[in-house]
């Protein structure tokens, strides 16, 4: 998932003779304002039942050298598709190639009153549509199971909002806040309809729920793993 897209301006700073394909499921503002005929953007659509592979069918076997998915698990689909995608990952990365895995465990911590109504209903919308939570938690067997080694994780704990002391935390945590709020909007219609609320009141709890994290000092847990394809 290529978010914003800095991500990739920094590799090619940083590798020069790199080319990067960044898959997302929404508009990539960056793709209009930066353009390197080393970076291609592909834009995908999100289905509640969605059963593809998620772009990575594109490329052909042993062909990739790096892989980076971001915040993939929690959009929340399918648990099979997980399987079906690591899968794939491990099909297309050259020999030796590289897997990383970022995402954010859930629920938020101290995230207050609001954040923690807009969590129950985030819960009752993924146990309607049979997505599970624990993912995360069983990675290292999921990735062992595929093939993979060299298998390490590591997690990190975030500010989720400016509140932190420091310019590098305050500036991290008003990124993490806004990435909640626009995972919650994405989903908003399916957290709707499985709670049977109203839009306004949606959006009322929302815009709480996110003042809350600057209040409570609400903090939220980054994981990340690798894991290598055999030689």
């Amino acid at each position: 998932m290529c978010g914003s897209g800095q991500w990739e301006i920094d590799m090619i700073r940083e590798f020069p003779s790199v080319h990067i394909v960044g898959i997302d499921y929404k508009t990539i503002p960056l793709a209009h304002v930066f353009h390197s005929p080393k970076v291609e953007y592909i834009e995908l659509t999100a289905k509640p039942y969605s059963t593809g592979i998620h772009g990575l069918e594109r490329f052909s076997e042993n062909s990739v050298d790096f892989i980076v998915l971001r915040d993939t698990w929690f959009l929340g689909v399918k648990n099979h598709q997980w399987t079906d995608v690591l899968r794939q990952v491990y099909k297309i990365l050259k020999p030796g190639g590289w897997l990383e895995i970022y995402d954010q465990d859930i629920p938020l911590h101290t995230g207050g009153p609001n954040m923690c109504q807009m969590e129950e209903w985030a819960s009752i919308c993924r146990k309607m549509f049979r997505i599970s939570q624990d993912e995360l938690e069983k990675m290292n067997d999921e990735l062992s199971s595929e093939g993979f080694i060299n298998i390490s994780a590591q997690s990190v704990e975030v500010p989720v909002g400016e509140w932190a002391s420091t310019p590098v935390l305050k500036e991290t945590g008003y990124y993490i806040k806004d990435l909640k709020r626009r995972r919650l909007k994405i989903r908003s219609p399916w957290i709707k309809y499985a709670n049977k609320i109203s839009d306004r009141r949606f959006n009322q709890t929302l815009e709480k729920a996110l003042d809350d994290c600057e209040t409570y000092r609400a903090h939220a847990t980054w994981v990340c793993y690798d894991a290598q394809k055999p030689l």
